[in-house]
């Protein structure tokens, strides 16, 4: 939302939304892969290619990093 609707503002807005659609394309596109991928994991799992099985887990484990968030106070100081 907008304090005041100048040029400025409006650009800085549409630039700053622009951004957040891209963050979110991505995320939607990457978690669509983790979909296939995970099926595709389950189709090895039935037909019994286990060495195809595991090396499509590893792969999947290593891709996997998990979001770790920091948050400071004003002052500087950490919070987990």
């Amino acid at each position: 939302m907008l304090e005041k609707e100048t040029r400025a503002n409006t650009e800085k807005y549409q630039q700053l939304r622009k951004k957040a659609n891209k963050i979110c394309k991505k995320k939607k596109k990457k978690k669509e892969n983790m979909k296939e991928r995970l099926e595709e994991i389950e189709q090895l799992s039935k037909q019994n290619h286990r060495r195809k099985f595991s090396k499509a887990v590893d792969k999947a484990k290593r891709e996997f990093q998990p979001l770790i968030i920091h948050y400071k106070t004003k002052t500087g100081k950490g919070i987990c």
